[in-house]
């Protein structure tokens, strides 16, 4: 077993035990002696810091006192933070690996955030790999507000958090990020709901309906237009298919043969409801295809660069091209 490493003061030694940071001897601490013994007792309320935040330098010149509150500042201030900084798009890989699958709508709606408010930052990019930790929905919206196709002509600069991580501490952090988000307080949001624009908040149409449930709104009154722009198509058919209902002349037989032209009735309650669930089951079912064909692709890796090389030869594919249509690999197995 490999021996705790020692240090000595006046005569006696002091080691450093496996899960310890400061070296000890029984409850004493190396670093507490060596200021009494120099300094006298320490009044309670007080703790001994090491200057140069290394715990194994007891020398006197390294010690000082200081109150709990400022021990526990200096210590804060140690906490390492990101280097907030501008770089190029072109700079940045999106990450293979990342957890969170962005649907098209989702990417709409960043897109419409972004430009009623801007880009806001919060996009982590570690500089040791290129990669994205976090962030890849608003640079996928920023892609294409920016017509992005990987060209010098379309880059563009995004603020960024840089990061320094290994390989393994990527993949921890983004999986923390991706799975680590905490749940939202529904009926705190559910006080304010009324007061914002909540289609546009990226919530699924059952959070809505709870948070209108808590909130006391009703949401039999919405009327059709106020579902997300991003099914345009379905909610024009719907808006068109109303006012035919409301607006179109029926005919109708009279006792004398022919006919006759009278309104139809409005819609009752009832149906206006039944209309809205069945447009929002539509909005659903397309959503839920766009996220298919979002997920639609794969990842390939080789083991060695040679394997990467022939797989291009073989498949015509430039060596640098990062991404390619799945179509045109089928083209060439048929």
């Amino acid at each position: 077993m490999e021996k705790a490493p020692v240090q000595t003061f006046q005569g006696k030694e002091y080691h450093l035990y496996p899960g310890e940071k400061y070296f000890s001897r029984g409850k004493n601490k190396l670093h507490r002696v060596v200021w009494e013994y120099y300094n006298g007792a320490i009044p309670k309320g007080f703790q001994v810091h090491h200057k140069d935040h290394n715990p194994y330098n007891n020398d006197i010149s390294n010690l000082e006192l200081l109150t709990e509150e400022e021990h526990i500042r200096k210590h804060t201030m140690e906490i390492k933070q990101s280097e907030t900084r501008i770089i190029m798009r072109s700079t940045i890989n999106l990450n293979p690996l990342n957890p969170k699958r962005h649907t098209e709508d989702a990417i709409n709606l960043q897109k419409k955030n972004l430009k009623k408010v801007g880009f806001l930052g919060g996009v982590v990019w570690n500089e040791t790999t290129g990669n994205l930790i976090d962030g890849h929905r608003r640079v996928y919206a920023m892609d294409a507000i920016m017509k992005y196709d990987g060209t010098k002509e379309t880059d563009y600069e995004v603020k960024v958090e840089v990061v320094n991580f290994d390989e393994k501490t990527e993949k921890e952090q983004m999986t923390y990020m991706a799975v680590g988000d905490t749940k939202a307080d529904l009926d705190l949001i559910a006080r304010y709901i009324g007061d914002v624009d909540y289609m546009d908040l990226g919530l699924d149409n059952s959070t809505i309906d709870e948070l209108l449930s808590i909130s006391g709104i009703s949401q039999q009154s919405e009327e059709v237009e106020e579902i997300p722009d991003l099914m345009s198509d379905v909610i024009a058919d719907a808006e068109e298919a109303v006012e035919q209902y409301k607006e179109e002349a029926a005919e109708v037989s009279t006792p004398f043969g022919g006919s006759a032209v009278a309104p139809r009735p409005a819609m009752t309650q009832a149906e206006k409801t039944a209309h809205v669930k069945e447009v929002k089951k539509q909005q659903s079912e397309m959503a839920m295809n766009r996220q298919k064909d979002e997920e639609s692709y794969i990842v390939l890796s080789f083991s060695n660069h040679e394997a990467y090389s022939n797989f291009c030869d073989l498949t015509n594919i430039p060596e640098g091209e990062k991404f390619i249509k799945g179509e045109s690999i089928l083209e060439l197995l048929q």
